[in-house]
């Protein structure tokens, strides 16, 4: 698959069909790094390179591997987390930590693959109260309940301290699982930086390295 390099935010594209490994060593031979997407924007303003070219895939910089860590989905608003915040949890005594998606049943949180079918908990800011946990008993694997509370509401839902998490089971029945907004972020940049944005392509299995189809990956 041919490459995206990424020298100081000045891409470039290598059309020289390679693994993700000979791409990111060709990339770093010449002084620069395979391509780190960290916003929808930076995302966006790709498309113009790669428009008319002959493939449609390319490899960027995210790469799988390494001990999970744990976050939550709504990031970038700022307060919103007080020190040890994003830290809470509340998981139940038999939560397989290998999992990589929390979902909360009664009050206790347990860990799920993606694939998991799951209704869920969207969280919305401009409500007040009780009413900012929002009920939705659409079946739906993570990722996509996580789409469906971006586009209809603010993000799948934080539980930030005990009094919250009690909340959260108020919305809920005590006879189904749901959706909450953490997961653990096995994923990392190539060239060390942190930023958590992914733009999934639910229509094709996630690998372990990541390309770029008409801007969803695959």
């Amino acid at each position: 698959m041919p490459s995206l390099g990424d020298h100081r935010h000045h891409h470039c594209l290598v059309e020289i069909p390679k693994t993700w490994w000979a791409a990111r060593d060709y990339c770093r031979n010449r002084g620069f790094d395979l391509a780190t997407v960290d916003n929808k924007g930076a995302m966006e303003a790709l498309l113009p390179l790669m428009a008319d070219k002959a493939s449609d895939e390319w490899w960027i910089g995210l790469l799988h591997g390494g001990d999970a860590l744990w976050r939550w989905s709504l990031v970038g608003e700022e307060g919103f987390y007080r020190p040890g915040e994003a830290d809470y949890t509340h998981y139940g005594p038999m939560a397989n930590m290998k999992n990589s998606f929390v979902g909360v049943f009664n009050g206790n949180w347990s860990t799920f693959i993606s694939t998991t079918i799951l209704y869920f908990i969207c969280y919305d800011g401009k409500r007040q109260g009780q009413d900012r946990y929002v009920k939705v008993n659409l079946p739906a694997t993570w990722l996509s309940a996580q789409q469906y509370c971006r586009a209809h509401h603010t993000d799948l839902v934080s539980i930030r301290n005990p009094a919250e998490n009690q909340a959260v089971t108020q919305a809920t029945t005590l006879v189904d699982t749901y959706w909450i907004g953490l997961y653990g972020d096995r994923w990392h940049w190539a060239d060390g930086h942190s930023s958590t944005f992914r733009n999934w392509n639910e229509k094709k299995d996630v690998d372990l390295l990541a390309g770029k189809h008409d801007l969803d990956w695959a």
